[in-house]
């Protein structure tokens, strides 16, 4: 399935398929009229669609071009973009994001940002809660998803990047879900979600059941005890929720929380509600995870344009803080600017970890806004 969309239009996917999940084709007439889409990331093969067919939108958007003047684009936790026709045949896309000064629609092509008017916007925010609402699953808390979930439930689990379904059940687990998929088929479909190699990697996906879909975190490593027979899986592995935690260290997994977070399509509502100390945290998840949206996003006020390459270097195995507490950020009255120290053990291809502090430059628009790294400094290394 690597470089096909995979598209739900205006339609909830099928619970409990043991399959990818099935694109329904486009409306009739599609090619004329404006498609709204959710995507997860840029790089999501998985998205969900409505179609707009009322001419006004188009005469909205041509005016949009010429009245307004272009802003900067604005950070976006996921990728919604209205694909208009134009009169040569081509399509123009858009991507819609939330600015200070209020909804945005960014033209790539052109590098430019128009905000949107009042008229607009009303039925636009609409349609963005309606496409949210079907993409992402229900924000669950642990309690919630556990009493929902008992042990023995069979779940439908879908990856929020390629779109592909399988099943998997429910086997123990007190504090997060210990969990084997059903099936060889099953197994087969998760593996291909991890590129054919099993992965301690996190992943945000979609877990229903009984006709409710709540977002979670998996990771994609066979470990620990085993139960069904015949699925070619040697163990299981563990989906966590809002507020679950590990089995072994009795704390929260950033990692799992963030992912959790995604796939409820609450990203930005999380990053705004943490500390500079632990938007650092949430970086070096991304670091970890190769998660280049997320880092990148998390970056979106650097001025040094090679940092992200620098730290989603693929000789970089991981990147975790150790040892001391952090200092205490320094953050002026204003609110808008933090900075302290943290040391990070980083661990490289055919070396030796390093514990390397840094100094951490945070910045935000507003008191009530999300941190942003602005910058980071080595400042000694220590083997």
């Amino acid at each position: 399935m690597k470089g096909k969309l995979l598209t739900v239009t205006a339609l909830w996917f099928m619970l409990m398929s043991g399959n990818m999940v099935k694109a329904d084709p486009s409306p009739a007439g599609s090619e004329d009229q404006i498609e709204l889409s959710l995507r997860s990331s840029p790089a999501a093969e998985y998205k969900t669609s409505v179609f707009i067919s009322s001419p006004k939108w188009k005469k909205w958007i041509r005016a949009l071009e010429q009245d307004n003047k272009p802003l900067q684009p604005a950070p976006s936790y996921s990728v919604m973009e209205l694909s208009v026709p134009e009169a040569n045949g081509a399509r123009a896309t858009y991507r819609v994001t939330s600015h200070e000064a209020g909804l945005t629609l960014y033209r790539p092509d052109t590098r430019t940002a128009f905000q949107v008017p009042d008229h607009m916007k009303a039925e636009l925010n609409e349609l963005r809660q309606e496409l949210a609402d079907k993409h992402f699953g229900q924000a669950l808390t642990w309690a919630e998803a556990n009493k929902l979930m008992p042990k023995g439930t069979v779940l439908s689990i879908t990856d929020l990047e390629t779109g592909l379904t399988f099943r998997g059940q429910r086997r123990a687990g007190s504090a997060h879900m210990d969990v084997q998929p059903l099936t060889k088929e099953d197994t087969a479909i998760m593996k291909t979600i991890y590129g054919g190699r099993w992965s301690w990697q996190r992943k945000a996906v979609l877990v229903g059941t009984s006709g409710k879909v709540a977002g979670a975190s998996m990771h994609g490593m066979p470990h620990g005890g085993d139960g069904i027979p015949d699925n070619d899986f040697n163990g299981h592995f563990c989906i966590h929720f809002a507020g679950s935690i590990t089995h072994g260290s009795a704390h929260s997994d950033p990692a799992h929380q963030a992912m959790a977070q995604k796939a409820s399509g609450r990203l930005e509502d999380y990053h705004k509600s943490l500390s500079p100390t632990d938007t650092v945290q949430l970086f070096l998840v991304a670091v970890n995870q190769k998660d280049r949206h997320l880092l990148e996003l998390l970056l979106h006020t650097s001025t040094d344009a090679g940092l992200a390459a620098e730290w989603l270097d693929d000789s970089i195995l991981t990147a975790r803080p150790i040892g001391e507490s952090p200092s205490s950020p320094s953050v002026p009255d204003d609110g808008l600017t933090a900075r302290f120290k943290m040391r990070v053990a980083i661990s490289r291809k055919g070396g030796r970890p390093q514990g390397i502090w840094f100094w951490w430059s945070l910045t935000r628009t507003n008191p009530a806004g999300a941190w942003f790294i602005a910058d980071i400094q080595p400042e000694a290394v220590i083997r």
